[in-house]
C-alpha cells in the first residue's frame, strides 16, 4: 500500500513498476498457506475451500482478466478476458507475427503459448470436492497462476494494450507507433514552385513510409545499408530476415538477367552459405559482400521503369509543366521517384505501371488525365528528388533510432505501423 501512495504522488514509470510489483507479491503472500494451516484444513474441513480467482496482468496501458473458474463436475477452466485462454493464444499465432520477416515476435508468442499450456495443464487435472482441494494442489495451483501471469507479462515487449492487437491480420497494422516528424532544411530557394514540388515529394515519401510496419521498414533497411560492420551488428533473425530478402531479390533478377546471370548465382550461392545454421548462429561469421553487394544498397527496377515510360514520363512532364510558373527553377531534369527513397527503408521495386495499359486514342481527356495522375506519384523534379535524398543521409539516424529498441523492440516490430511526418 506504501508503494501504491508514492507511485500516485510521482507517477514515474520505474515508481508504478515497483508499486505493481510489491503489490503482486502481497497477493502472492495473500494466497499463499503455511504447510500446517494446509494440512488442519486436510484433516477437518477435507481440503482448503477453493475461490474462484480473478487476476489482472498489466500490459502497457492496458491489462488481461485472468480467470480460474470452477466448472459442475469439478474441475477448473482458465479463461482469458472472459474466453478459454488457449484459443485465445491460439489465434495471436495466426496473426501479424506469424508473417513477419523477423521472427523475434513468433518467437516471444510460442515460448509464453507452450509454457501457459503446461500451467493450464497442471490447472485442469485438479478436481474439487465439495468445493475444496487438497492443500498440496492449492499450493501447485497458485504457482501455475503466478506462472501464468508472469508469461502473459511478458507480452509487454510488444508494446500492446491487448491481445486483440496481436491477432491482427491485416497488413499493415492498423496501430501506429508514436508519431516522429523529420525535417528537412532544403537549401533549393523560396520559389513558390519550389515549395510546392518540395512538399509533394516529401507527401508522397509520408505516405510510402507510413504504409509499411516496423518490420518491413526494417527490412528495407537493413538491405539497403548491408555491409561487413552491419550485418556483424544484427541477431540471427536480422541476419536471416534481411538474406532472405536478398535471395528474393539476386533469384529474381536472375531469371531477367542477360549479361550478369552468373553475377547473381555467385550472390545467391554466397547468401545461402550464410544461411547455413552454422553460420547464421556465428555470432562472429559475415559473409563476402563482392559477390551480394550486388543485391544490396540502391536495387530495383528504377531503368527499367523509366525505360518502359518514356512517352508517359514526357506526357506528365508537359501536364506537370502546366501547373508551374517557374518551371525551369525546379523541373530541369525528371527523377523517378520510390516514395520513400530506399534510403529512407523505402522498397527498391517501383510498382510495374505497365501492367496498366494506357486509355486508348478514343479515350475522352478525363481518362487521360486520371491515367497521368496516377503516374505523378512516380515522377519528379530531379533537383528536389536529390535534395530530400541528401537530407536523409543526415535525418535517418534520427527515424533509426526512434523505431529501435528500447523504444519498439524487435518483437513489436509485425504490430505497430510506421508513424512519419515530413516537413521542410
Amino acid at each position: 500500500q506504501e508503494a501504491i501512495e508514492e507511485a500516485r504522488l510521482e507517477a514515474t514509470s520505474e515508481a508504478v513498476a515497483e508499486a505493481r510489483r510489491e503489490d503482486d507479491q502481497a497477493e502472492q503472500a495473500e494466497r499463499r498457506m503455511t504447510p500446517e494451516l494446509g494440512r488442519l484444513f486436510d484433516i477437518f474441513e477435507g481440503g482448503v475451500p477453493f475461490e474462484n480467482v480473478q487476476e489482472s496482468i498489466n500490459l502497457n496501458g492496458g491489462s488481461l482478466a485472468l480467470s480460474i473458474t470452477t466448472n459442475t463436475d469439478g474441475s477448473l477452466s482458465t479463461s482469458l478476458d472472459n474466453r478459454n485462454i488457449l484459443d485465445q493464444l491460439a489465434e495471436i499465432t495466426t496473426g501479424l507475427i506469424a508473417r513477419a520477416h523477423h521472427g523475434h515476435g513468433l518467437i516471444l508468442h510460442d515460448s509464453i503459448f507452450e509454457n501457459v499450456v503446461a500451467q493450464v495443464e497442471i490447472i485442469e487435472r485438479i478436481n474439487l470436492t465439495d468445493g475444496r482441494i487438497p492443500s498440496p494442489l492449492h499450493t501447485e495451483l497458485n504457482g501455475a497462476i503466478q506462472s501464468i501471469k508472469e508469461e502473459l507479462g511478458r507480452y509487454r515487449a510488444t508494446k500492446v494494450q491487448s491481445l486483440e492487437h496481436l491477432k491482427e491480420n491485416s497488413y499493415p497494422p492498423s496501430h501506429q507507433s508514436q508519431n516522429i516528424e523529420i525535417r528537412f532544411n532544403q537549401q533549393l530557394g523560396t520559389s513558390p514552385v519550389i515549395i510546392s514540388e518540395y512538399d509533394r515529394q516529401l507527401g508522397l515519401q509520408q505516405t510510402g513510409i507510413n504504409g509499411l510496419s516496423l518490420d518491413q521498414w526494417w527490412l528495407n533497411r537493413n538491405a539497403y545499408r548491408l555491409e561487413d560492420s552491419v550485418f556483424l551488428d544484427l541477431d540471427t533473425n536480422e541476419r536471416r530476415a534481411v538474406l532472405n530478402e536478398l535471395k528474393r531479390r539476386a533469384t529474381t533478377a536472375e531469371t531477367k538477367a542477360r549479361g550478369k546471370k552468373q553475377n547473381y548465382q555467385n550472390a545467391i550461392n554466397e547468401i545461402e552459405n550464410a544461411l547455413l545454421p552454422e553460420n547464421l548462429n556465428d555470432p562472429a561469421f559475415s559473409p563476402s559482400f563482392t559477390d551480394i553487394s550486388l543485391v544490396t544498397n540502391r536495387f530495383g527496377n528504377e531503368s527499367n521503369w523509366r525505360n518502359k515510360r518514356r512517352t508517359e514520363i514526357t506526357a506528365v512532364l508537359a501536364d506537370l509543366r502546366t501547373e508551374f510558373t517557374d518551371w525551369d527553377l525546379v523541373f530541369e531534369k525528371a527523377a523517378v521517384l520510390h516514395n520513400a527513397d530506399q534510403i529512407a527503408g523505402g522498397f527498391g521495386e517501383i510498382p510495374d505501371i505497365s501492367r496498366t495499359a494506357p486509355p486508348s486514342s478514343e479515350a475522352d481527356e478525363q481518362a487521360w488525365k486520371d491515367y497521368l495522375d496516377s503516374l505523378k506519384s512516380y515522377v519528379g523534379s530531379s533537383n528536389v528528388n536529390s535534395s530530400i535524398g541528401s537530407l536523409w543521409r543526415i535525418n535517418i539516424e534520427q527515424l533509426e533510432n526512434h523505431v529501435k529498441p528500447p523504444n519498439y523492440p524487435e518483437e513489436s516490430w509485425p504490430v505497430w505501423k510506421m508513424n512519419v511526418t515530413l516537413s521542410r
